[in-house]
């Protein structure tokens, strides 16, 4: 069950509900956040009727899901925190990833050097001609 809905009375266009579902509304500044910039009329309305069917049948289903959950919701919540926890463990690399000094000045490069001067002398045996 959808309605579109258009108003001229608010304040702010932006929290103007574009479609319904029994309760629940789509405003219109969550359908633009998923709208590409750069369409043109005819494609953004197109992505704009694609993304509201989209987003109904979610409603839909999760409405149908939120009425059985009694009989799996330790199986979901178990689901959330190991999900959670996945999360959490990948924002965290990616965070260490992007801060790491990968700036090496030549005083490092002699202390490593100076260290370990065996492991940079070649075993085998070079010829000069």
């Amino acid at each position: 069950m959808c309605f579109m809905l258009f108003s001229c009375g608010s304040d702010d266009p932006d929290n103007l509900p574009v479609a319904r579902f029994k309760s629940t509304y789509l405003s219109r500044k969550e359908l633009k956040s998923f709208i590409p910039n750069g369409l043109s009329l005819k494609d953004s309305l197109r992505v704009s009727k694609m993304f509201i069917e989209q987003w109904i049948q979610e409603q839909a289903l999760m409405e149908e899901a939120f009425t059985k959950v009694d009989k799996i919701d330790e199986k979901i919540q178990s689901k959330v925190e190991d999900y959670k926890r996945k999360l959490a463990i990948l924002e965290l690399k990616n965070s260490m990833a992007t801060n790491i000094d990968t700036i090496v000045n030549e005083a490092e490069i002699k202390a490593v050097y100076d260290e370990q001067k065996a492991s940079f002398i070649s075993q085998e045996t070079y010829y000069s001609y």
